[in-house]
């Protein structure tokens, strides 16, 4: 038994050292949950923030909710981004609560002048009802939300910003 032969902060140490290690070979869920055990929560966003697209492109939902869970939820919840990645992690497994989670982080993306965030944020708020399939009744103010970041999306803008928002707009309006 490790706890015997080291005190608590050395077994700290020696966990995070562990999880810097398993980071230099890729091993990202191994590196989570060390994290997890000493509660280096800075580390695990970092982590999520890096990941998330790549889980989310394998279909580990459930991988990246489980790294979520792992974070308090005050943290999850002053974090638009995070708040993003929690949304997406729930799409397939429930849909409700991941539009409300999409519905706040469009709000902090909003309070922090984020464009890029915004964007994502709606995209996803707009095909929310799609996999619910029976409340559109949002849908009509996500298609202003869409038609003032239009507005203000800049011509020179990311292509995959406005395509996003130009699909994501022409699903809402064929609803």
């Amino acid at each position: 038994h490790t706890g015997s032969f080291f005190n608590e902060q050395e077994l700290k140490k020696i966990k995070r050292r562990a999880a810097e290690i398993l980071e230099k070979q890729s091993l990202f869920e191994e590196e989570i949950c060390l994290f997890g055990e000493i509660k280096l929560f800075q580390r695990i966003e970092t982590i999520v923030l890096r990941q998330a697209p790549h889980l989310i492109a394998q279909g580990r939902h459930a991988v990246l909710a489980d790294w979520l869970g792992l974070l308090p939820e005050e943290r999850v919840s002053a974090n638009p981004y995070l708040l993003y990645w929690k949304s997406l992690a729930l799409l397939t497994t429930d849909p409700l609560q991941s539009g409300t989670l999409c519905a706040r982080a469009y709000a902090l993306f909003t309070q922090q002048a984020d464009l890029f965030g915004r964007v994502l944020s709606w995209s996803l708020a707009v095909n929310i009802p799609f996999m619910v399939r029976n409340s559109f009744a949002d849908l009509d103010q996500w298609i202003a939300e869409g038609d003032q970041l239009a507005t203000v999306l800049p011509n020179d803008s990311v292509p995959d910003l406005a395509a996003s928002l130009a699909s994501g707009m022409l699903m809402a309006l064929l609803q």
